[in-house]
């Protein structure tokens, strides 16, 4: 054939070159269709892999001698154009590249992953398997780790024929995966979501939430949101921005994915949350009243509207309480006075007890009445060291026995070196030898009272 007349209408095989060889189909038509191949089989091939056929085939080799072998590395399997033009292109390698942009009816873009027990439902949120390699699974707590959305209509599929591991052994991937799921990394995904940390509007960010595989609104403005952020946490991780309101207990969410790591900070928008009251009557310090709970961007420490201070460690010259907790255990005032009397051991004689004040004049009573009366200007009472273990002094200087349960009638003694007929009385009476210890006390006879 030398030349297309336009009224022609034939199909004709030709050779393509004349010393090359190779097969050319012509389809000339005045209709739209110009070659048409149409292929019937009786069993359907399901399989996505290497080895899979189909109803029409096209196979590729390269001559070799007498027989074929394998197309070399990035060599052209399929090439299609317009009149002489390539527009689209299938390689060796199972790239396709075209002149211009694919177009599809899909939402996002997403690479196929194991995912950890059996999880497949749309809308999920994933989070990293921390116990297999190369593996995600469902997010388990609030502001979880995001690795992705299990996606709803991809547009982009990578290992969709489970051949990435041999032709690129450097990423390392697992021989099979039990449960692979295309997983969302950008564009437009349905997402599982409550409004259990407030309703979500158009353009607010979101995170994982308490529910497994749900998301929730993320208020990076709001110190002390409904869902509290973790002890010590200093980034959180962004599933992406709402597309739509949302106030729902559970449901669908359409939210534009774009997975990123955000540091937690605290606005500094201080309007409304802090008042500055001015002083009055006199006073010249002013007072600052908070309506948000502090917290140290370290974690250390926090300070809420309740009043509750939360520290790793306290020091100060003086703690004032009406109650000590250890823990679980609690004690008051009251509580502590009496194990502290209950617990109290007598001072032995000679002992020196200090005087609870510093000032001159002040009384020492000692519980069980070691020592009363005005002490001397060094603050301290002193039982004598050869009085009796029995003795003991009561109040105004009056001696006490304990086999006695009644004070003595003995006038006090103001003076151990004035005895009676003494300086007062003109007589000068020499002082009574020391009685042994466990001679019982006796009295003067001057002391006893007239009948």
């Amino acid at each position: 054939m030398t030349g297309i007349a336009e009224t022609d209408t034939f199909g004709l095989f030709n050779k393509t070159r004349a010393a090359e060889g190779g097969v050319t189909l012509y389809g000339l038509t005045e209709s739209t269709v110009g070659v048409q191949i149409s292929a019937y089989e009786t069993t359907n091939d399901t399989t996505k892999g290497t080895g899979a056929t189909g109803a029409f085939s096209v196979n590729t080799a390269l001559k070799s001698g007498t027989g074929v072998v394998g197309m070399g590395a990035n060599s052209n399997l399929v090439t299609f154009g317009t009149n002489g033009t390539v527009r689209f292109i299938f390689d060796q390698e199972g790239t396709a590249a075209a002149d211009d942009v694919w177009t599809d009816s899909a939402y996002d873009l997403a690479e196929e992953y194991d995912v950890a027990g059996g999880v497949s439902e749309e809308g999920t949120v994933l989070t990293f398997d921390k116990t297999m390699r190369d593996r995600l699974a469902k997010s388990s707590g609030a502001y979880s780790q995001v690795a992705g959305i299990i996606s709803y209509h991809t547009a982009q599929l990578g290992n969709a024929m489970n051949s990435l591991q041999g032709k690129y052994p450097q990423l390392k991937l697992r021989d099979k995966y039990d449960n692979p799921q295309p997983v969302a990394l950008i564009g437009r995904v349905p997402v599982k979501a409550s409004n259990e940390n407030g309703a979500i509007k158009i353009g607010d960010m979101l995170v994982a939430g308490t529910a497994p595989g749900t998301a929730m609104r993320y208020d990076e403005e709001n110190p002390s949101p409904l869902i509290p952020l973790p002890q010590g946490a200093r980034v959180v991780g962004i599933i992406g921005t709402a597309l739509e309101d949302f106030d729902e207990e559970s449901g669908t969410l359409l939210v534009y994915i774009n997975l990123e790591h955000q540091k937690i900070t605290v606005s500094t928008d201080l309007n409304g949350l802090i008042t500055i009251e001015e002083p009055m009557n006199g006073l010249t310090t002013k007072t600052l009243k908070f309506a948000a709970n502090l917290i140290a961007d370290s974690g250390q420490w926090s300070l809420d509207t309740e009043g509750k201070l939360v520290v790793k460690e306290l020091v100060a010259d003086k703690v004032q309480t009406k109650k000590l907790c250890i823990d679980d255990i609690c004690i008051e005032k009251a509580e502590l006075v009496k194990l502290l009397q209950d617990t109290q051991t007598p001072a032995a004689p000679g002992e020196i007890l200090p005087s609870p004040g510093d000032g001159e004049g002040q009384v020492e009573v000692a519980p069980s009445g070691e020592v009363a009366g005005e002490t001397s200007p060094s603050s301290e009472s002193v039982i004598p060291a050869e009085a009796p273990a029995s003795t003991r002094f009561g109040e105004a200087g009056e001696i006490q026995s304990s086999d006695s349960e009644t004070p003595s009638s003995s006038p006090p003694i103001s003076d151990p070196e004035v005895v009676a007929g003494g300086e007062n009385s003109g007589t000068e009476t020499p002082a009574p030898e020391p009685a042994p210890a466990d001679a019982p006390l006796e009295s003067s006879a001057t002391d006893q009272p007239s009948e």
